[in-house]
C-alpha cells in the first residue's frame, strides 16, 4: 500500500505492440479487428489507466484457436499492493460480450431466500384456495335445485332405493353447497353419536338412504326452515319423523277410518296427524316435545330406523298392525320416558334389543311378530311392568324363573313359542296382582302348577296345548274370579273337581282332549253365564240338559262340545255343536 511504503506495479501481462501502435494478444488475430487502448507508458500510476486483465490474457491463451477484439469502454486492472494482487474494475460494458455486474453474494444470497419462501406460500395457500372455493358438498348425489314442499311432501327429486350410487370418476364432481347443510349435518351427526344411534354418519352420506332423503327434505324441501340454532328440539325431531316416513312408505299412509296424514307439511310437526282429525298421528306435551306416536293401521312398511331413538321425549309408541320389517331398532334403549309400546301384529324378525334398567315400560306388546331367541334378562329389571305380551313368536329357551320379579304384572301372555320343555316357573305364583296368565302353546312339562291356586285375581288362565300331567287340584276353586278357564290338550288326568259352585263367573270352560274320566262336575249346572264349553275327547260322562236349558244356549254365540256321538254316547247333549267320540 502506497501509504505504508509499498510500491505500485501494473502486472505486466505480454502485451505486444502492433503497427498501428495497438496493444494486442499473443496469438493470431483476425486482421482489421485491433483492439485501441489508452497509451499505458504515461498515466500507468494513474487509477484512471486502462489495461487487459490477467482474466482476459488467460482467456485468449486458453482459446488459441480463437481470435478476439474488444473494445474497451471500461477499464480492468490488476494493481499488486505488497505482494497482493487486487483487480480494480471501472465501470464499462464491453461490445460483443455481456458482463454480469459484481453484486454482492449477500444480496443473491436474500434474493434467493426470498423466492424460495414466496414459493412454500403459493403451493401452500392456492391448493387450499382452490379447495374452499371448489368445495364439494359432503351428501354425494345432492340435487342442484331446492326441493320445495307443500302442504305434503311431494319432491320433484327423490333419491330412491333403486336410485344408481355415483361414479367413482378420478375428477369428483363439485355438488351445489350451503352452509346450512354442513351445519344441519354436523349438528345431527354429533347427536347420533351422544345418543349412540348406529348407521349415523354413514347412512347421512348414502343417497339411497332414507336418512339422505330426510337430510335433505330438513335442509331444503321444508317451508317451515326450522332455526335450528334457537330450536333443536324441533330440527332434531322433524328430522327423525321424516326418516321414518321415507323408511316406511310414508307417501301410501293412510288410516282406513281416518285417511291419509299430515305429514312433512310446513305445519308444526306436534299437528301431523291424519287430515280427518282424529286418533292417530303425532302427539307432543306442554312444551312442544313429541311425546306420542299412533301409527297403527296405517299401511307402514319396510325397516323401522334408528333415528327412532332420537325421540327420547317419547311416552307412547303405538305401530300394531302394519307391515314392518326387520330388526326392532337397538335404538328404543334410548327413549328414556317410554311407557308403553306396541308393535303387534307386524313382521319383525331377529332377537329383543333392550337393555337392562333402561326404559320404565309398563306395557310391552310385541306379539304376533317372528321374534327369536331368548327372553332378554334386561325384561325382568323392569319393574313396573303391568302388561308383557309376547305372543305368537319364535322366542325359545328355557322360561326364565325371574319373570318373578316382575311384582307389579298384571297380564302376561307368551303362548305359542317355541320354549324348551321344562316346568312352568313357580316363581310365577308371588305375581299376585295377575289378572290374565296366558302360557298356552309351549312345551310345559311337570305336574298342574299348584301355586297357580295363590293367584286368586285371575281371570283369565290359559295353559292349554302343552305337557301338563297329573290332576287339576281342587285349590283351584280359590280362583273365585276366573272367568276363562284353557285346559286342553294337555295329558291332564283323574276327576275334575267339582268347584264351579265358588266360580260363579266363569263363561269359558275348555277342559278338551285330556284323560279325564268319571262324571261331570254336577256345579256345572251352575253357571249360568257360560257360553263356551267343550270336555270333547275325553273319559267324562253325565248329562248337560241343564247347560242345554241355559239363557245362553240359544244365542247364535253359544258353543258347546262333547262325546255325544254315536249309538252310546258318554255325553248326553242336545244343544252341542259338535259331537265327537273317542276313538
Amino acid at each position: 500500500h502506497p501509504s505504508r511504503g509499498g510500491t505500485v506495479l501494473e502486472r505486466q501481462v505480454g502485451l505486444s505492440q502492433n503497427s498501428n501502435g495497438a496493444l494486442s494478444l499473443p496469438g493470431p488475430a483476425e486482421s482489421g479487428n485491433s483492439v485501441p487502448t489508452h497509451d499505458s507508458t504515461e498515466d500507468m500510476p494513474s487509477a484512471s489507466n486502462t489495461c487487459y486483465s490477467a482474466y482476459l490474457v488467460q482467456e485468449a491463451q486458453r482459446r488459441q484457436s480463437s481470435s478476439a477484439s474488444w473494445q474497451i469502454q471500461n477499464n480492468e486492472t490488476e494493481r499488486v499492493y505488497d505482494g497482493v494482487t487486487v483487480r480494480t474494475v471501472n465501470k464499462g460494458k464491453a461490445r460483443g460480450t455481456s458482463l454480469i455486474p459484481d453484486v454482492p453474494r449477500w444480496k443473491i444470497c436474500a434474493c434467493l431466500s426470498v423466492t424460495i419462501i414466496v414459493c412454500v406460500i403459493i403451493a401452500i395457500l392456492v391448493p387450499a384456495a382452490l379447495r374452499s372455493s371448489r368445495r364439494p358438498s359432503t351428501l354425494s348425489g345432492e340435487p342442484s335445485t331446492p326441493v320445495h314442499a307443500g302442504s305434503s311432501y311431494a319432491p320433484s327429486w327423490t333419491p330412491s332405493l333403486s336410485s344408481p350410487l355415483p361414479s367413482m370418476s378420478p375428477v369428483p364432481s363439485i355438488l351445489p353447497s350451503s352452509e346450512r347443510l354442513l351445519e344441519i349435518k354436523g349438528l345431527l351427526v354429533s347427536i347420533m353419536e351422544t345418543d349412540s344411534i348406529s348407521l349415523g354418519f354413514e347412512s347421512l352420506e348414502d343417497t339411497s338412504s332414507p336418512q339422505y332423503n330426510a337430510l335433505l327434505w330438513v335442509v331444503e324441501g321444508d317451508d317451515r326452515q326450522v332455526n335450528w340454532l334457537n330450536d333443536t328440539t324441533s330440527l332434531v325431531q322433524r328430522f327423525a319423523l321424516a326418516t321414518i316416513y321415507f323408511a316406511t312408505g310414508g307417501d301410501t299412509w293412510k288410516h282406513d277410518e281416518e285417511g291419509e296424514y299430515s305429514f312433512l307439511s310446513s305445519d308444526h310437526e306436534c299437528t301431523w296427524r291424519s287430515k280427518n282429525e282424529g286418533y292417530h298421528g303425532v302427539f307432543c306435551d306442554d312444551n312442544a316435545t313429541i311425546s306420542e306416536i299412533e301409527l297403527g293401521d296405517s299401511n307402514m312398511t319396510g325397516t323401522l330406523p334408528e333415528q327412532l331413538g332420537l325421540l327420547t321425549g317419547l311416552n307412547r309408541l303405538r305401530l300394531p298392525r302394519n307391515e314392518l320389517t326387520g330388526n326392532i331398532p337397538k335404538s328404543v334403549s334410548n327413549l328414556r320416558k317410554l311407557e308403553y309400546l306396541s308393535f303387534y301384529a307386524n313382521d319383525f324378525t331377529g332377537p329383543l334389543p333392550f337393555e337392562k334398567n333402561s326404559l320404565p315400560l309398563k306395557s310391552i306388546d310385541i306379539g304376533s311378530n317372528i321374534l327369536s331367541g331368548p327372553i332378554p334378562e334386561a325384561f325382568f329389571t323392569y319393574t313396573n311392568l303391568t302388561d308383557f305380551w309376547l305372543q305368537f313368536n319364535l322366542l325359545s329357551g328355557t322360561f326364565p324363573s325371574e319373570i318373578g320379579n316382575l311384582t307389579n304384572l298384571e297380564r302376561i301372555q307368551a303362548g305359542a313359542n317355541s320354549f324348551a320343555r321344562s316346568p312352568i316357573p313357580s316363581s310365577i305364583g308371588n305375581m299376585t296382582w295377575l289378572t290374565y296368565l296366558g302360557l298356552d302353546r309351549n312345551s310345559f312339562s311337570g305336574s298342574f302348577p299348584d301355586f297357580i291356586c295363590n293367584l286368586t285375581s285371575l281371570t283369565i288362565l290359559k295353559l292349554n296345548s302343552n305337557r301338563l300331567s297329573s290332576t287339576v287340584p281342587s285349590c283351584i276353586g280359590e280362583l273365585k274370579q276366573l272367568r276363562h278357564l284353557f285346559l286342553s290338550q294337555n295329558k291332564l288326568t283323574g276327576t275334575f273337581p267339582d268347584v264351579f259352585g265358588s266360580m260363579p263367573k266363569m263363561s269359558m270352560l275348555l277342559i278338551d282332549a285330556n284323560m279325564f274320566t268319571g262324571r261331570i262336575p254336577p256345579s256345572i249346572d251352575q253357571l249360568e253365564d257360560l257360553a263356551h264349553i267343550s270336555i270333547a275327547n275325553t273319559s267324562l260322562e253325565g248329562d248337560m240338559s241343564a247347560i242345554c236349558n241355559s239363557t245362553w244356549a240359544s244365542s247364535q254365540y253359544f258353543n258347546a262340545a262333547a262325546d255325544c256321538y254315536g249309538e252310546k254316547p258318554e255325553v248326553t247333549c242336545d244343544c252341542c255343536n259338535l259331537c265327537c267320540r273317542d276313538d
